[in-house]
């Protein structure tokens, strides 16, 4: 079993890394090198930022939940605690940001507006990042690789080659952060109502019977 999650997350990491590498590609033939660069410097600061908001809290989250497998409320109070302070964290580090970016570039509103709206994608990174880790606490590796590995970027992936396609022009990079801040939010309500069915479900009978090690009750 375990060889072949390594399997899969490998396979994951791998297409993932394909993707984003055709899409910067597409990306920089169609907006030029000053407007992929711009683009590349926002999400470099989402992602770094994410970071911090995060706190090393997604291992802690799969540790706790596959801990408390049979515990459905304490998984969802575990849950619950960890978003209301990733919200908490990942909006304090957007509105530094925001409040950095201003002061750095007070002449530039242009690159200021690129710099709020990828910076508002924080918190719904690290939302997406959280839950991914709880499902990967319920032993759904899977499920908690694939929205951010796989469906981001292939949606991601989709939406520039309808660009290239139908869009020859040199594009804005305001509007590929803002595209890009669609499917952001779009594979977080997809993995949220994942989420809600797999927390809100009872757990299998099966999973609470005694082992054949344990002794029949008197």
């Amino acid at each position: 079993y375990f060889l072949k999650g390594s399997y899969y997350s490998i396979i994951t990491h791998l297409s993932s890394m394909i993707l984003n590498f055709i899409s910067g590609i597409i990306l920089a033939k169609i907006m030029g090198a000053s407007g992929y660069g711009t683009f590349t410097l926002v999400f470099t600061w989402v992602s770094v930022l994410s970071t911090f908001a995060l706190f090393g809290t997604e291992e802690l989250l799969v540790k706790e939940v596959s801990h408390n497998e049979l515990k459905e409320n304490s998984n969802l109070s575990i849950l619950t605690w960890c978003l209301r302070n990733i919200l908490i964290f990942s909006v304090i580090f957007t509105v530094g940001a925001l409040i950095f970016s201003y002061f750095y570039t007070p002449c530039d509103q242009t690159r200021f507006l690129l710099f709020c709206s990828g910076l508002a994608i924080i918190p719904i990174y690290s939302f997406i990042l959280i839950l991914q880790a709880a499902l990967r606490g319920k032993q759904l590796i899977n499920a908690g690789q694939l929205p951010d590995k796989l469906f981001r970027p292939s949606l991601f992936l989709i939406c520039v080659c309808m660009i290239y396609i139908f869009k020859k022009e040199n594009l804005n990079p305001l509007t590929v952060i803002q595209m890009n801040s669609i499917i952001y939010a779009m594979v977080l309500i997809g993995i949220i109502v994942y989420s809600k069915k797999i927390f809100s479900s009872p757990t299998p009978l099966t999973s609470q019977l005694p082992t054949s090690n344990s002794q029949p009750p008197t």
